[in-house]
């Protein structure tokens, strides 16, 4: 499943992909078989509203959004969720199933998806029956078979113009992936800071004093992603001290110097607080991550 977001992507990555998907049928017009298949899915599922485009695409706009006076173009971020079927119900991907949003621009995108995005709004919900010279084609993909009808439902939480910063279009994002983790984790009572940064006290500390920028901190900590899978942590019983300055992400920065001596708290930071873009060991490039910090002594 993870490929297929991978692949949806794939305009500029041919030579990557060469060595992942099967060996191409050879070239057949499937078009007058797209139109029959997506014609009588769309029958047997009552679907009458279905608006069919001059490329042979298939939609319905599921929920309209809200309109205003700019749209999504060929070079937007845009932030949404999806997920993918082929026509029998087989479900390949899911945006939803990560955990997570994707951030996609059209151009890089299949020409279904390049035809469908500018048609809707932030907050549009829509269902796409993408015929297979509009998808993937020829190539066999993962669990997708060569010349396969796709369909797609999606959610468009929000787009951006070209300039965009990254904080700005990874904020957005990284706001709907803490809301996913907290609706799922039943958690209710974090504090968010004007930053994003999501801050919980697990046990309270003691005193009022907090640690400032560059005092030294002692702490037993544990990191992981969303998904649970954990990526670095001092071991059980054990510390580790260390400078608190601008060397370290901006959320451990922020949320430290929140805590009081002898507190333990868990913090659950933003992408643009973390490592951006960057992957980093195991930790993904975009990531979301939660950190259990015991602060055990500072100023010292």
């Amino acid at each position: 499943m993870k490929n297929t977001f991978i692949y949806l992507v794939f305009t500029f990555f041919t030579f990557w992909l060469a060595g992942c998907i099967g060996d191409p049928e050879p070239a057949v017009d499937y078009s007058e078989r797209d139109e029959e298949l997506i014609s009588t899915h769309l029958a047997e599922n009552g679907i009458t509203n279905a608006t069919r485009h001059s490329s042979g695409l298939y939609y319905t706009i599921d929920e309209p959004g809200i309109s205003s006076t700019d749209s999504i173009i060929y070079n937007s971020p845009v932030v949404l969720h999806y997920e993918g079927r082929l026509l029998d119900g087989t479900l390949f991907d899911s945006s939803k199933e990560r955990a997570a949003p994707a951030v996609l621009i059209p151009q890089n995108l299949i020409y279904g998806w390049q035809i469908a995005l500018p048609l809707l709004n932030r907050g549009s919900k829509a269902t796409l029956y993408v015929p297979s010279h509009l998808g993937y084609g020829n190539q066999q993909l993962g669990t997708i078979p060569a010349n396969s009808v796709l369909k797609f439902e999606m959610e468009v939480l929000d787009f951006f113009p070209s300039t965009a910063s990254y904080d700005t279009v990874y904020s957005v994002a990284s706001a709907e992936t803490i809301r996913m983790y907290l609706e799922k984790k039943n958690i209710t009572d974090t504090e968010v800071t004007a930053s994003g940064l999501h801050y919980r006290v697990l046990e309270e500390g003691t005193g009022t004093e907090h640690p400032a920028l560059n005092d030294s901190i002692k702490v037993a900590y544990t990191g992981s992603l969303i998904n649970d899978e954990e990526f670095d942590g001092t071991a059980d019983g054990e510390s580790i001290s260390f400078i608190l300055d601008n060397n370290l992400i901006k959320g451990w920065t922020e949320g430290v110097q929140k805590m009081k001596k002898g507190e333990k708290a868990q913090l659950i930071i933003p992408s643009p607080l973390a490592y951006r873009s960057n992957a980093t060991g195991s930790i993904p490039a975009n990531s979301v991550l939660i950190f259990e910090i015991e602060l055990i002594d500072f100023g010292f």
